[in-house]
């Protein structure tokens, strides 16, 4: 009988989590392992390497920008409709216990689209959720996912910049010196929520900048109403109806895109990204390593 403990690796464009999955859990874990971005191709397997050496000598399954044009080894996409079954058909083996998931690709002409490490979690989250599932899943982030499940596959989904536009406002924009406080969800957050439907956007954008001009707007303030302002244009392009999303967030995303979904008029079934990550990753595993045959 094959031991059912492997390594799970969740690799970002900024940072990298490793999971020990014992028996279905997670008994161990890393943070703070370079993200993609940060790694030449030739760095990836020294990172691989020290992971094993840290939670055991034992198969490991990567997901997310490891595969991709900026990680280790491009690995393939599966197209919608993509099921768990989809993804462990096509690993990526690096070695025989080394393997990568495939990225999620919707070739639609109107509505290209890709995701990778992402579609792990959905997965994760539909299976906890069983029959209580929602029609919607988000995981927000720099480049935030929506997601469209049903009966266990992904059909549709749709990646929003909406972090990453917050970024280089802050790093790059003449609103920058405004952007420096703590984003909250509080009642300027959800202002800022409220005047996203606003026809001008980028005027919306710039008031801010006035704000703190001629009003007092301090840096909190201010970088509240900015938040708010691009997380509810996404929640707004993304919601149909008094919908239930699930959200799969840690921490400050989770408050920010719970008071906007709800302000909003959805309801959030609110999951863990470890949560998500290791029931999503799982199945695949049981898949691509014959946990529980006997050989």
């Amino acid at each position: 009988m094959i031991p059912s403990s492997f390594i799970a690796v969740d690799w970002g464009t900024s940072n990298c989590r490793a999971y020990l999955i014992s028996d279905g859990a997670c008994v161990r874990s890393l943070n703070g392992l370079p993200g993609a971005l940060h790694l030449g191709k030739d760095d990836f397997a020294g990172v691989v390497a020290g992971i094993r050496a840290e939670l055991g000598d034992l198969p490991m399954l990567l997901s997310g920008m490891v595969g991709s044009t900026v990680g280790w080894i491009e690995a393939d996409y599966c197209f919608v409709p993509v099921n768990q079954d989809s993804l462990a058909g096509k690993l990526f083996w690096i070695d025989p216990r080394t393997a990568i998931v495939p990225g999620v690709a919707q070739a639609d002409s109107t509505s290209p689209d890709v995701m990778r490490g992402e579609e792990v979690q959905f997965f994760g989250a539909a299976k906890l959720l069983g029959s209580e599932a929602p029609f919607i899943f988000c995981q927000p982030g720099t480049h935030s996912k929506w997601a469209k499940l049903v009966d266990g596959k992904i059909l549709e989904f749709a990646t929003s910049m909406t972090g990453e536009v917050f970024g280089l406002l802050k790093s790059h924009s003449v609103l920058a010196a405004a952007l420096g406080g703590k984003v909250e969800a509080n009642s300027y957050f959800e202002q800022g929520v409220a005047h996203s439907a606003e026809s001008e956007a980028l005027n919306e954008l710039f008031r801010v900048r006035a704000g703190t001009l001629l009003l007092g707007w301090d840096n909190a303030r201010a970088s509240a109403y900015a938040s708010g302002l691009l997380i509810g244009a996404e929640v707004r392009g993304r919601l149909m109806g008094d919908c239930r999303v699930c959200l799969v967030a840690d921490e400050i995303l989770a408050s920010l895109y719970r008071a906007a979904i709800v302000a909003l008029g959805g309801e959030v079934v609110p999951l863990g990204v470890r949560e998500a990550l290791v029931a999503g990753v799982g199945e695949i595993a049981r898949s691509a390593f014959g946990f529980g045959d006997d050989r």
